[in-house]
Formats: structure tokens, sequence, C-alpha cells
């Protein structure tokens, strides 16, 4: 369970790390693609350290709401739902000081070079 989000990738070094040097050949493949397709197709995951009240709120809105979307993908079941009050969750959000690319180092590296205060997509998951 984890919210999806955008995040500014000047956030890069700042609150977001790597867990791994980028490879310069593979984010260049990936600067081209975005440049081409102008779309980031699948979301970055972060992991952040678990936060009890992260976790109580977004449990609240597994159990009081209907899920607002389903996709299902090989062996996969994804459930979305939707946030009404998405400031209450941004701070809570914020008093994370820390979060790590556990997939997707080199499309967020790409995001970046081609545009530092653009925003890119993530999917925001305890450890």
């Amino acid at each position: 369970t984890g919210l999806l989000a955008l995040i500014k990738l000047s956030n890069i070094g700042k609150i977001i790390f790597e867990h791994e040097r980028c490879v310069d050949y593979k984010r260049d493949q990936y600067i081209q693609y975005f440049k081409k397709h102008k779309l980031q197709t699948s979301p970055i995951i972060l992991v952040h350290k678990d936060m009890e009240q992260i976790n109580l709120a977004l449990n609240n809105i597994i159990s009081k709401q209907e899920k607002f979307f389903s996709i299902t993908a090989q062996e996969y079941k994804y459930d979305l739902w939707e946030l009404e009050d998405t400031l209450e969750y941004q701070k809570l959000y914020n008093k994370i000081l820390k979060f790590l690319i556990t997939d997707g180092h080199h499309r967020i590296a790409s995001l970046s070079k081609i545009d530092i205060n653009a925003y890119g997509l993530v999917f925001l998951v305890p450890e």
C-alpha cells in the first residue's frame, strides 16, 4: 500500500537518493525516449521509513471508500482509491526526510536531465 504522487525532480540528492550509480548510456536512452514520446509510462518507486500516521491514513481510505479503479496485469492486481484532501497527505509526507529510489533510478535521472524543475510520477511505499 502506498501513494501515487507527483514529486519535484529538483529533490534528487536532497530528499531523494539513488541506490546505485546510473549508467550513462541507459540514462541517455531514456532521455531520447522521453523527448520523443513526452510521456513517463510507469511510476518510479520510492521507499521511505514506515510511519504509523501514513499507514493509518491509507488504511482508513481503503476501509471506508469504494475503489476508484482496478488494474490486473499478469499475476498482479492493483486497486486505486482517490484522495479527497491531498493537503492532508502532503503534510504527512512532508515529515519524511529521505526517500530511496528502489526502481526507476535511470528514468528519474533522465527526467531530471531534461528538466530539473519538472515533476515525475512516483509510487511512495514504506520500507
